[in-house]
């Protein structure tokens, strides 16, 4: 089992410092592949810097038609762009599920009062009124 660490931590090597299977067709080692692969998982320079999965399970939204659901949330502007966007240090959007349509609007503050103003000319913007709006918690 220490051969496996001594082979995969060799630069001079072939197959070092890759995947497992490169670095199992390239150095036969005397256990199977997936002893191989459970001797790798111990070691830190083998998982520290495995790519994150592209592809991972995600909840599915359907959306009927236009104006059926919208998704909204609140961007807060980096402090390097204060002064040139005085005095909005916000931006509240709105996004449409279905036709990926997108409203935003600058606000000044998190107060429920600005928020509420962009919440109505957002309602006077849209032709027809959303079924369902969907925000997260805020923090």
């Amino acid at each position: 089992m220490a051969s496996v660490k001594k082979l995969y931590l060799n630069p001079r090597l072939k197959g070092s410092y890759s995947g497992a299977a490169t670095f199992y067709r390239n150095r036969h080692p005397k256990l199977t592949f997936k002893q191989v692969k459970e001797e790798l998982q111990k070691l830190s320079e083998y998982y520290q810097f495995v790519q994150a999965r592209k592809k991972f399970p995600r909840r599915q939204v359907v959306s009927h038609f236009a104006n059926y659901i919208y998704c909204s949330d609140l961007i807060v502007l980096p402090r390097k762009y204060y002064k040139d966007n005085k005095p909005f240090k916000n931006i509240i959007i709105f996004v449409d599920l279905f036709s990926r349509q997108l409203f935003a609007y600058p606000i000044s503050s998190k107060k429920p009062v600005a928020i509420i103003g962009a919440l109505r000319k957002w309602l006077k913007q849209v032709k027809k009124k959303p079924s369902y709006l969907q925000t997260d918690k805020g923090t």
